[in-house]
């Protein structure tokens, strides 16, 4: 017999829709834009998000985008969730990624 999930075990969470870069090939249509992210959603409500999902059984999210790396908290997001025991993973070009932000 075939179950089905109440809820799902993975997430793809779009934190912003500006990318550093502006693929022409780029499915989103993503660029530096500032005013892309006129619709985003602000880190309150993220974190309201956050909390239903990982009260709900999510374990596994990613961020993506346009470059998650230009969200200006996407590290406190990461921290946040991880703390939490919650996988995450970024959908990234990682032109931004460099030794500060590694760590």
């Amino acid at each position: 017999m075939l179950q089905y999930l109440n809820f799902p075990i993975y997430i793809n969470i779009y934190v912003t829709l500006r990318c550093n870069i502006g693929c022409r090939h780029c499915i989103d249509n993503a660029s530096i834009d500032i005013k892309k992210d006129k619709n985003i959603l602000n880190d309150k409500k993220f974190y309201d998000i956050f909390d239903y999902l990982l009260t709900n059984g999510v374990r596994d999210i990613s961020f993506s985008g346009g470059e998650p790396l230009l969200r200006k908290n996407i590290f406190n997001f990461i921290k946040y969730l991880t703390n939490r025991k919650c996988r995450v993973t970024l959908l990234s070009n990682l032109t931004l990624l460099n030794k500060n932000n590694l760590e």
